[in-house]
């Protein structure tokens, strides 16, 4: 702004009527009665009120009226006023100094105007001091604006790329939880899938059983064949009771002769050395049952270590399985370790934006506040006055910036509004994740326990297979029923009570024998359930190819610990393999990969046979000779043959009737064997029919009856017979 002299001179005219001066006095007074203009800018609140202040011109002698300027000039107009005054007053100075010495009024007066001219000039400087500060605080007012406004446009850009990196990451994790789901569906799909297994396993340990019975069916035969060899023992006992008639009545032709003494004596020397062969025939005998016994006992050790062998082998197919249980846990275990990262990572992210928000609050808070400051700094601008332009223009440029700043917090605001409401579904998405882990995990557990409890049938199965078989066995291997053979009878009773108290058990597992009157239900969640082992499967295999790529991720000292563990099993295991190959060449077998041939006229069987044979007769004969002497020693000596034989038969008959008892015994536990056979493979046939709608039926000559759950009659089914091949 230029300043404008802030002297007023007068313009004297040497024509002017001294009148005018008085007329002019006159209206100064009258403006000043009525209300000063500095009285109005300080009512009006303006800091700046020169639109309001009266020129001071003279009159001419042609007006008679005062001419004033019009209260909305503009400072160019003002200034240019001034100047136009001050080239008069210079031009006429010369001319008109003594004039205006002559037209001015009274001293009292002139002295009143030229105060009044003072104040006024002393308050123009105040007014323009302030002019200057009000411009600068106005620039200083813009500087800031324009810093407000670059920081609010950064602030904005960080937002958006703060939204950005939500958006990238729900995304993400829309694609995680696909995943996720993906797994899942592979995971019930290989449970499924192993369900199918087991049950085809199922199938084969039933086409097993049958087998079980059809050998059982055999051993009944040799049964027979044996209670025949038993009916042929009975005929040679009593063709051998008539032999010892005969011999009786040559013994009773030899006590005629016995009368003599010297006969006797010879005969009592000669019965004197029989004895002492007998004896000695005995010990020899005693020493060979003594040898047989301990070749019994290094053969019983030898199938105890073979036992062993077999249960070192089955721990090392469970240390196998736990090895591969523990990698895929471990899998496991790193895979939700990297998922339970990732969520601590947005986690934070949700933190480092919830602090953003709270910042951008407190700057919000900030910013109204100096919103207010602005305000009452323009209520302070205004109220000294100004030039009513540059106040106009001041004051629409405030307005405009304050509603551009209005408009601009709202935005925030609604921008605040949009952050918190994606905060919100972020947390959200993070509940529903950690609800969804929560839930494969106890999918998995539920999983394994179905792993567990698939497992511990198949152990129960594979045990009853192991015992039928060690019964077809014992009843192939068992030929004879004397008393050598007490021991292995009262083993096979003692394994008919552990394998009927195996079947009470099995009967009592709700969990092997499902209800017929939930067929449908259970058909339609077998379905379910394939189904879902199918996509469960795929999970798995997405999960391990993703575990393979986060490989990279884990732990080397954990890598290094299952590696260093794989190489002491897989040592361990070479060791076992040497040893079980080392005995091999030893003459060892493996009991579970080899099978034994036994022959019909096996020369060692048959040796074993003539032996106990001469045994037994051995035996008789010993016991005739004891008594015998007993009979001799008492003074018995009429009819000692006869009185031998009675006492031998009565033995003989003991002996007779303890074996059948022990043959009634081993029937009625031949028969339990057979009912529970019957009774297990009845609810065996209920279950698959049950589990598979379909149900077989045994029917005479080799023939067998299929029916279908789902048939209309019960006369509908199928027949097949089995040929000699064993084809259907």
């Amino acid at each position: 702004m230029e300043k404008a002299d802030n002297r007023i001179y007068l313009q004297p005219n040497m024509e002017r009527d001294p009148l005018n001066l008085n007329q002019f006095l006159q209206d100064f007074r009258d403006r000043e009665d009525r209300s000063s203009f500095f009285t109005r800018a300080r009512k009006s609140g303006f800091a700046f009120p020169l639109d309001s202040t009266p020129s001071l011109r003279f009159r001419d002698s042609a007006t008679s009226s005062a001419v004033k300027r019009p209260f909305d000039d503009t400072m160019l107009n003002m200034n240019d006023s001034l100047i136009k005054r001050k080239r008069r007053l210079t031009l006429d100075d010369s001319a008109g100094s003594d004039s205006l010495n002559s037209t001015v009024g009274t001293p009292w007066e002139t002295k009143h105007m030229r105060s009044a001219l003072a104040q006024a000039r002393a308050e123009v400087k105040s007014l323009e001091h302030k002019l200057g500060e009000i411009s600068g605080k106005l620039k200083e007012n813009i500087l800031q604006q324009e810093q407000e406004r670059n920081t609010y446009k950064t602030n904005l850009d960080r937002e958006r790329t703060t939204i950005n990196d939500m958006e990238k990451r729900i995304r993400v994790l829309k694609r995680r939880e696909e995943k996720m789901r993906n797994d899942l569906s592979e995971a019930v799909q290989h449970v499924n899938q192993d369900r199918n297994d087991y049950e085809n396993k199922m199938v084969h340990y039933h086409k097993e059983n049958i087998e079980l019975k059809q050998q059982m069916i055999e051993c009944d035969a040799e049964k027979k064949r044996l209670e025949l060899e038993v009916k042929t023992g009975q005929m040679e006992c009593a063709r051998l009771k008539s032999d010892l008639g005969s011999a009786n009545e040559q013994v009773a032709a030899v006590s005629a002769q016995v009368s003599q003494l010297r006969n006797s004596l010879k005969e009592s020397e000669s019965v004197k050395s029989a004895l002492a062969d007998s004896l000695q025939r005995i010990k020899e005998l005693e020493s060979e049952l003594h040898l047989q016994s301990e070749n019994a006992a290094v053969v019983q050790a030898q199938q105890a270590k073979l036992m062993k062998y077999s249960e070192l082998e089955r721990q090392l197919k469970s240390l196998t399985n736990l090895n591969s249980k523990l990698k895929e846990s471990s899998k496991h275990s790193f895979y939700l370790e990297t998922v339970v990262d990732g969520l601590k990572d947005r986690l934070a992210m949700a933190e480092a934006t919830e602090k953003e928000l709270m910042q951008m609050r407190v700057q919000c808070g900030l910013v109204e506040a100096k919103l207010d400051e602005y305000k009452r700094a323009v209520e302070d601008v205004l109220g000294p006055g100004g030039t009513p332009t540059q106040l106009v223009h001041y004051i629409r440029k405030v307005q405009e910036d304050s509603l551009e700043v209005t408009n601009r917090h709202s935005q925030l605001q609604c921008r605040l509004k949009s952050l918190e409401e994606t905060k919100a579904t972020a947390e959200a998405l993070t509940s529903k994740l950690n609800d969804e882990i929560a839930n494969l995990q106890k999918e998995l557990e539920s999983s394994n326990s179905n792993f567990r409890r698939l497992k511990k049938q198949n152990a129960l199965i594979t045990w009853e297979r192991n015992d039928l078989r060690s019964l077809v066995d014992s009843c192939q291997k068992e030929v004879t029923l004397g008393g050598l053979h007490d021991p292995r009878t009262e083993a096979l009773e003692k394994l008919v009570e552990g394998y009927r108290k195996k079947l009470e058990q099995i009967e009592n597992d709700p969990s092997l024998a499902p209800s017929s009157s939930t067929n449908t239900a259970d058909a339609a969640e077998l379905r379910k359930l394939k189904k879902e082992n199918e996509l469960l499967r795929q999970k798995v295999i997405k999960v391990e190819l993703e575990s393979q790529e986060g490989n990279k991720k884990v732990d080397p000292a954990q890598m290094k610990k299952l590696m260093d563990e794989n190489l002491a099993l897989k040592e361990k295991v070479e060791q076992m393999q040497y040893e079980l190959e080392h005995r091999a060449l030893r003459g060892d077998f493996n009991v579970q990969n080899t099978k034994i041939l036994h022959f019909k006229m096996n020369p060692t069987s048959q040796a074993i046979e003539q032996r106990t044979d001469e045994l037994e007769k051995l035996r008789t004969e010993v016991a005739q000779l004891r008594e015998r002497l007993r009979l001799v020693s008492e003074g018995e000596v009429q009819d000692l043959t006869q009185n031998v034989a009675n006492i031998i038969n009565e033995d003989t008959t003991k002996e007779l009737q303890e074996l059948k008892e022990k043959v009634k015994n081993q029937d009625l536990a031949n028969q339990r064997l057979t009912e529970a056979f019957k009774s297990t493979s009845r609810e065996f046939r209920e279950a698959i029919y049950a589990l598979l709608g379909f149900k077989i039926d045994g029917l005479k000559n080799k023939t067998y009856r299929l029916c279908s759950l789902y048939s209309d009659s019960p006369q509908q089914f199928l027949l097949f017979k089995v040929n000699i091949l064993c084809l259907l």
